[in-house]
């Protein structure tokens, strides 16, 4: 003999398997007129459709605050600007850091040193940063900016190079910053 507490246990799990149930009939009957297909087939594209867009874009560089993709000098610019700042990179003796550089101080430094920039592949090197798929598809890492700051009291010694992620609305970092 089962008490009422037992079956209320049982009722519970019957319970959503039942709305379950009816509510893939309900899908059937549904699908099964043309509008309803249509109904059907518009939300799927919905609700797999736009976010498969969405992240292909921000995977590829698109920056939705402007609409629009930022330019290869866009790029940069603003990873020169992070590394002209104290401490964004190990800067090369008599080099004048700049407390807080704009991108005018970035576009007057691209000028003048025009070699001083490349892009990078993801991942490649030791320079850094590390960037994960993830990053990639939320729009952390569009593109890979190595700077190389020349010496300036000694032409022929090596300068200072980091590499830079910089993120699909210009926002450059890299491990350490």
């Amino acid at each position: 003999m089962t008490d009422g507490h037992e079956r209320e246990k049982s009722d519970s799990k019957t319970l959503p398997r039942v709305a379950l149930m009816r509510g893939i009939l309900n899908l059937r009957i549904i699908y099964q007129s043309k509008l309803g297909r249509g109904i059907v087939v518009s939300t799927l594209v919905l609700a797999f459709g736009v976010p498969i867009v969405a992240a292909t874009l921000n995977y590829n560089g698109y920056c939705f605050a402007e609409n629009r993709f930022l330019s290869n000098t866009e790029f940069i610019d603003f990873a020169l600007r992070v590394a002209l700042m104290p401490g964004g990179i190990r800067l090369a003796k008599n080099y004048q850091a700049n407390p807080s550089p704009s991108l005018s101080d970035a576009r007057s430094f691209r000028d003048a040193h025009p070699d001083c920039c490349t892009f990078e592949k993801h991942n490649s090197g030791d320079l850094g940063p590390y960037v994960s798929f993830s990053q990639r598809v939320f729009g952390r890492a569009a593109k890979i900016v190595r700077v190389s700051i020349p010496s300036t009291s000694d032409p022929s010694a090596a300068g200072s190079i980091t590499q830079y992620a910089v993120e699909n609305c210009g926002r450059a970092w890299n491990s350490t910053h």
